[in-house]
């Protein structure tokens, strides 16, 4: 237990309150506990008061002292997912205020997911395809449903598309149904699904009357740019088939491009809307060719978000982001380029997104909308995703960016002159034969902010294979920010890997596609938006013609890789049915690009696995812990999204810490099936840093360093200096810190040569506490006192008495038989003869003095009153 010296403040000396939250992340219908105490080892709390700005989010239960903790303890509820802010007060300190987030019960099943597959239909193909709705958590994660749960289905325009059942059934266990649709005349209809306590959720349909055009894909590498000076990056545009590979443009396609920001109401022109941003030249894919770009210019400016708006006639327009699957040792981030749609519509958008530390974007929207569809005018199918293992600083996304809208984020700040890390951003490849733009390459700072090049400057990006791609050295000026990347591609679409050399090595595995003859296509793709792992889902595989769903051919086989990620690998696929579903299993969490190979198809798809189980483990402690206290510690159980989850079993945790002597930590700590979080009781010894490991089963080992903080008090011993044998003698030990008194602390007393007799354990108002003790030894007494506690390092100080020398007779022969005739003695070993002759008694007095003995001396035998006696008698008798 920590005891402090009572200090009274007031709110002008700057006192504050410190906090801690137990757990650390608390979930919907739980209760938790704020620890409240002063920052200022020397302060004490009394009289806490709390309120909460939203009671039906978190509950005060009570305000109490925590004695063994020395803490004040809040106890709250959490009553529903929300944020509520806990408002703090006691005499002496400023108030405070803390946020406080609840999170929902990862284990229910809070909204659904749809979608629609295939999404685009011809008049002339087939008119069959799939809806799946599955239920997910407040997370987005598929939840099992406990019982079996109805789900309404309809459809906006009947006249468009018809469903084959009204409703659907998820059975207990499961996650997902499917049900069939048909697609009956040209237009766009929509198809609502909805269930008992969760929003209604909706999927579109688009029938054409003939194939859709090819598909103009748009980029913006690097997506951020600083604008603290002047500035370049660029916009670039390809060619897509209905497979989202690059397909060769047939004549010359001028691109209009347009750099806006959203939120300026000024005009808008070719150049863009601020003086900021500007497109200076025509983008042009010119014929026999698959891509085209062009630089934005940028002048010193602020920050700025600009949308890339692209247009042609005659081509649909995606300006859905193309990203790539980033892999590195810790963090999984993905994005599945899918081409867009163009549509005349009317109505509401909500979008809602949630960025996490790592610069994954999750975003999900709901959307009401009235129009019409342009003849030809829709979204095209496919994917074109490439693989990037870096550095952790290419990983970085410093600033939020859309998952629905290529942009270009403008970041005005101090930029630094580096070129460390060079990082790449791969477009999708055609086996040309030629020299082909294949992607950006931009400079970036430790922050993930972009970076200038100090100096001029040449970067190497080392292929696998050479005979597919060879990238000859990119260079980049002084204070450039990025590079255009060309290289030599070969005529064949083999798997190639691209490494960037550099002090942070990247390796990239791009796109490669074989220019195709003909406009059909093979489409692979999972029945739903997020898998479940290590259990089925309906894998769909299709033919398309210039976009829309077609008939296979012939029968064929279909193999799946890597086997590492899906199972099983090999499909038979026949030509009875328009769309083939195969029951297929992940076998990993996370984005997993898939491939699919046929004689003569290949082509790429994205299933995301995500599932509710623990993956780490969160320890909670006090920010400053101070020596010699009992702690109240935290340890929970966190997703793969580090947001709490509530066990599914009993977990057994076991603690080390590396210090005992520092930090003493329980061995085993157990969270009990369907609890997130235990509490346990550490102790804080000494000053120093201890390493506390938490080991648990099918979990990643955690380490936390953990730091406590002593400080080291004067203490001293005050007595004579001497003292008598068998006389009592008093001891007293002084502690201050920082010129003050400090009370309560613990003394241990230690004695040799004397018996205690009374003594105190604790330091007093006035830091003294005090020993009673009577002398034994005849020669010293040894004292020590051990002073220490609370945030104290323990300090021993150390006295040391003499003992007097008793007065000693001697008696021996003929002097002892004549003892009691001359009454001779001696004092010390001194004759009394010496205080007779007044020379001598001087002398004699000088050695007892030089020796310290007369004050030992003159207590036995008062010596001063007999010296002067005897001085008044000798001179008596000299006058007579």
């Amino acid at each position: 237990m920590m005891v402090v010296l009572p200090h009274y403040v007031s709110a002008d000396s700057g006192n504050l309150l410190d906090t801690t939250l137990v757990p650390n992340k608390m979930i919907a219908n739980t209760d938790g506990i704020i620890q409240v105490y002063p920052k200022d080892f020397n302060d004490t709390v009394d009289n806490l008061v709390a309120t909460s700005s939203d009671s039906s989010i978190v509950q005060i239960l009570s305000v109490e002292k925590d004695a063994i903790h020395n803490v004040f303890n809040i106890k709250i509820s959490a009553l529903d997912a929300g944020q509520a802010t806990i408002n703090m007060a006691a005499p002496g300190f400023a108030s405070l205020e803390l946020p406080v987030t609840i999170y929902s019960d990862s284990e229910a099943p809070t909204a659904l997911l749809i979608k629609a597959t295939p999404q685009t239909f011809s008049t002339s193909g087939p008119n069959a395809g799939y809806v799946s709705v599955e239920t997910v958590n407040s997370d987005g994660v598929p939840t099992p449903v406990s019982s079996d749960t109805p789900i309404k289905l309809s459809i906006s325009d009947s006249t468009i598309a018809g469903l084959a059942e009204n409703q659907m059934t998820i059975k207990q266990g499961s996650y997902f149904a499917t049900e069939k649709f048909v697609v009956t005349k040209p237009g766009t209809a929509k198809i609502f699904a909805t269930a008992p306590s969760m929003q209604p959720v909706s999927a579109s349909v688009t029938i054409n009357n003939e194939a859709i055009p090819y598909t103009l894909q748009a980029y913006a590498y690097p997506p951020i740019v600083n604008v603290a000076q002047n500035s370049v990056t660029y916009v670039i545009v390809q060619l897509h088939d209905s497979a989202g590979n690059p397909v060769i443009a047939k004549n010359d396609i001028p691109i209009s491009v347009r750099i806006v920001n959203p939120n300026d109401t000024s005009s808008v022109n070719t150049s863009g809307q601020s003086p900021f941003a500007q497109v200076n030249s025509a983008l042009m894919i010119q014929k026999g060719s698959y891509w085209g770009y062009v630089p934005v210019e940028f002048t010193a400016g602020v920050n700025a978000t600009y949308n890339v708006d692209i247009s042609a006639k005659g081509y649909t327009i995606s300006t859905t982001p193309a990203t790539m699957t980033v892999t590195t040792s810790t963090t999984t981030t993905t994005g599945t380029t899918a081409p867009g749609s163009s549509t005349t519509a009317t109505g509401t958008t909500t979008t809602t997104s949630t960025t996490s530390a790592s610069g994954t974007t999750t975003t999900t929207s709901s959307a009401t909308t009235s129009g019409t569809t342009t003849s030809g005018a829709t979204t095209a199918t496919g994917t074109a995703t490439a693989t990037s293992t870096l550095a952790s600083i290419c990983t970085l996304n410093p600033v939020p960016t859309s998952a629905s809208q290529v942009q270009i984020l403008a970041v005005a700040q101090n930029f630094i002159m580096d070129d460390k890390t060079p990082c790449f951003y791969p477009l999708p490849i055609l086996a040309t034969g030629n020299s082909e733009l294949v992607g950006i390459l931009a400079l970036k700072d430790s922050s993930g902010y972009p970076a200038l090049a100090k100096s001029g400057i040449s970067f190497q990006i080392d292929s696998s294979d050479v005979s597919t791609v060879s990238i000859p050295s990119v260079t980049m000026g002084y204070g450039d920010q990025s590079a255009l990347v060309f290289a030599r591609v070969g005529n064949a679409a083999n798997p190639v890997t691209l490494n960037v050399v550099s002090g942070s090595p990247q390796q990239v595995t791009p796109v490669i596609a074989a220019p195709s003859q003909t406009t059909s296509g093979l489409v692979a793709d999972s029945l739903l938006t997020t898998v479940l792992p290590d259990t089925t889902f309906p894998l769909a595989v299709y033919a398309t013609n210039n976009g829309a769903l077609s008939l296979f051919k012939n029968d064929f086989e279909a193999l799946i890789s890597p086997q590492e990620s899906i199972s099983p690998i090999q499909l038979t696929v026949t030509k009875g049915e328009p769309i083939f579903l195969a029951d297929e299993t992940l076998l990993k969490s996370g984005a997993q690009n898939i491939a699919i190979t046929t004689p003569d198809y290949s082509s790429s798809f994205t299933v995301t696995g995500s599932q509710s189980k623990p993956s780490s483990i969160m320890l909670g402690y006090p920010d400053q812990i101070f020596s010699n206290n009992a702690l109240l510690f935290s340890i929970e159980l966190l997703d793969d999204k580090q947001l709490p989850i509530l066990a599914d079993k009993d977990i057994d945790l076991k603690l080390v810490s590396s210090n005992p002597s520092i930090l003493d930590v329980p061995g085993n700590v157990s969270i009990k099936k369907g609890s997130y979080y235990a509490t346990f009781d550490a102790h804080s010894s000494g000053s120093g840093t201890a390493e506390v490991a938490v080991l648990a089963d099918e979990l990643p080992l955690s380490k936390f360093d953990v730091s406590v903080t002593s400080f080291t008090p004067v203490v001293s011993i005050s007595s004579n200096d001497h003292a008598d044998n068998n006389s009592p003698l008093t001891v007293t030990t002084s502690t201050t810190y920082d010129n003050f008194p400090v009370a309560g602390l613990h003394v241990d007393w230690t004695v040799t040569g004397a018996t205690i007799k009374n003594q105190d354990s604790l330091t007093d108002k006035d830091g003294k506490a005090t020993l009673s003790l009577v002398t034994d030894d005849p020669n010293a007494v040894s004292i020590q006192a051990s002073v220490g506690g609370g945030p104290y390092q323990t300090v021993i100080a150390t006295k040391q008495v003499s003992i007097n020398q008793p007065l000693l007779s001697t008696t021996s022969g003929q002097s002892a038989q004549n003892s009691s005739q001359s009454n001779s003695f001696t004092v010390l070993g001194v004759s009394p003869i010496l205080f007779i002759i007044p020379g001598a008694a001087a002398a004699a007095f000088v050695v007892l003095k030089k020796k310290n003995m007369l004050e030992g001396i003159s207590e036995r035998i008062n010596i001063t009153e007999r010296f002067s006696g005897m001085m008044g008698k000798t001179s008596g008798s000299h006058e007579r």
